[in-house]
């Protein structure tokens, strides 16, 4: 999918953004976004990474996403993490989400710190845009890489 003007506003001051071939110019403030691996990144001066991996496990574990898909490299994480368990792989963390659908399913829905992006590919089933929220880059790297193995075509990364 390519998001166009409109979709998105500049962080910095609001205004509009404009899609081109590298990524978002604000016409207000000139800010430039770029697209990295194929995610809109509206924060680019960030470099936080905050996780329960070690960066290096990290790299790891997206790469068995990118080879292998999400069961098995969530597998791999919680040998790193075992406390990740429930996180990654109980899907019942999701039962809240259920009040607030609509009784016909579709639609877009927004996860807000998306983490290692558990709700948001369980979301894919529930509605025709899931956008997913994570200002850590190892993080959306992972998500990226479930999505393009498992062909989330309705998944959007931000």
């Amino acid at each position: 999918m390519v998001v166009g003007v409109g979709c998105f506003a500049c962080p910095r001051c609001h205004g509009a953004v404009e899609s081109f071939a590298a990524g978002y110019s604000c016409s207000e403030c000139d800010v430039v976004y770029p697209v990295t691996a194929g995610v809109p990144d509206f924060a680019p001066e960030s470099s936080l990474y905050w996780g329960e991996l070690p960066a290096s496990a990290m790299a790891e574990v997206v790469d068995l996403a990118r080879r292998h898909g999400y069961e098995r490299a969530a597998k791999a994480a919680i040998e790193f993490a075992p406390g990740l368990r429930p996180y990654l792989l109980d899907i019942s963390r999701i039962d809240g989400v259920f009040h607030a659908l609509p009784e016909v399913r579709g639609g877009r829905c927004l996860d807000i710190g998306s983490g290692w992006g558990t709700l948001a590919r369980a979301m894919t089933k529930l509605y025709e845009e899931v956008w997913s929220l994570e200002i850590v880059r190892e993080r959306l790297a992972f998500q990226q890489a479930f999505k393009e193995f498992e062909g989330l075509h309705n998944l959007h990364l931000i």
